[in-house]
């Protein structure tokens, strides 16, 4: 909540010589103050001698689906993409003083943390949320040799879209996840992305 992450996380952290960034679920915009401090979110901490904030990009799935033309024109898949107010947070951390940490060609991390919707209901959201999400790595990354690294809480089984999606890079239209509601290229194309992802549950 934000309130734990202000009052409590922050100080915490901070005396360990670490910042941290919150973004609440969209939902905090329409309340008042003292209701927004128990609305929970993404907080990210980073060591602040090692690295600083060279970017910070807040994403609000249901307000980003709003500005993509091709979600737009199902007004029931739209509506169920709005419903939900999961966030995530991406940030393009510069690395200081690379040569001294053994990798001086090294100079910038990705770092992405997200919370998406937990309903199995909504299998269907869960992947959108997780290719928008990859979209915007994506298109801060631009290309550049700079390594990402995902966090979060994904809600979702190893047989789930979304694990084939950020494991394998590709689901298809016909997937089961997305069921029979209409979210434009990505029910006819599938969903997909560039990156070569490998879980952290894997590394020895």
């Amino acid at each position: 909540e934000m309130m734990q992450f202000y009052e409590f996380f922050v100080p915490e952290f901070r005396r360990l010589g670490y910042e941290g960034i919150f973004l609440p679920k969209s939902r905090a915009r329409t309340m008042s103050e003292s209701e927004r401090e128990r609305v929970d979110g993404c907080g990210t901490f980073y060591n602040a001698s090692m690295f600083r904030v060279a970017q910070n990009v807040m994403i609000e799935f249901n307000q980003l689906a709003t500005e993509l033309v091709d979600l737009r024109r199902d007004h029931e898949s739209l509506s169920r993409l709005m419903r939900k107010d999961n966030v995530a947070t991406i940030l393009l951390l510069d690395i200081l003083r690379p040569e001294q940490r053994g990798s001086k060609d090294l100079t910038q991390l990705c770092l992405v943390n997200t919370h998406i919707q937990w309903n199995p209901a909504f299998a269907d959201v869960k992947l959108i949320q997780v290719q928008l999400l990859l979209e915007q790595c994506q298109k801060l990354i631009d290309g550049r040799e700079i390594p990402l690294i995902i966090c979060g809480d994904f809600n979702s089984l190893p047989d789930s879209a979304v694990h084939t999606l950020l494991h394998d890079g590709y689901v298809s239209p016909d997937h089961p996840d997305l069921g029979a509601y209409a979210y434009g290229d990505y029910s006819s194309k599938g969903l997909s992305h560039s990156f070569q992802l490998a879980s952290a549950y894997g590394v020895r």
